[in-house]
């Protein structure tokens, strides 16, 4: 039987420290369907180099973020990728209810870091936006080991540094506008996760009905 998850954990975690580190969100066999979903879209060159900024503001800047990116416009549709939204969809209605939070749209694409890329110490909000209001990263790499580098590393309220190794399974949430983080670059192999934010959007804006 697979394990409840515990969202009460993660929404004290937010609450308390901003982050929540959540080993075994999926359980491993869920968890390499989609690395090999995202793994098969890779190879057909369907990924895209990453940017920064929005608007007129976009540009790419390998000095500041190296990854490549495939965003998913249907997740509740797309093969292998539609359960684990539909936890996610769980988790947000979770902080919804428990937070006050306003969430009424996820987004989110699949991100590798190939052997040497990073990206730089950031925030998940964009300058003047406070849509983004949770951001997640669910890790799919098998058997990675702290030799191996691309670590996500956290900023804390107090100043300290806590490192995340991108380990299959795990699920890191925190504060989209409060949270600054960077990715450390993998050694040797392609770092891969399945990235997104829960946000709040005008009406106007969303895509997915959030309501039901």
């Amino acid at each position: 039987m697979t394990e409840e998850i515990n969202f009460e954990k993660i929404s004290l975690d937010l609450v308390n420290q901003g982050y929540s580190i959540y080993k075994n969100f999926l359980p491993t066999a869920e968890a390499q369907q989609i690395l090999a979903h995202s793994l098969q879209i890779y190879k057909q060159d369907n990924f895209q180099p990453a940017g920064i900024g929005k608007g007129d503001e976009w540009q790419r800047n390998q000095s500041i973020r190296g990854d490549e990116i495939y965003w998913i416009e249907n997740p509740e549709k797309t093969a292998h990728v539609a359960n684990f939204y539909a936890k996610i969809r769980a988790l947000a209605l979770f902080f919804n209810r428990d937070l006050f939070i306003g969430i009424n749209y996820i987004e989110m694409h699949f991100a590798i870091y190939p052997a040497g890329k990073f990206y730089k110490k950031h925030f998940d909000s964009f300058k003047g936006s406070d849509k983004r209001k949770v951001s997640f990263v669910l890790y799919l790499n098998p058997d990675w080991q702290s030799d191996d580098g691309g670590e996500l590393r956290i900023y804390t309220r107090d100043k300290q540094q806590v490192d995340v190794l991108p380990e299959m399974g795990t699920l890191v949430c925190f504060l989209s506008n409060e949270i600054l983080h960077e990715v450390r670059a993998p050694k040797n192999r392609k770092r891969v996760s399945l990235t997104g934010w829960m946000r709040k959007d005008e009406l106007k804006d969303v895509l997915v009905d959030f309501s039901r």
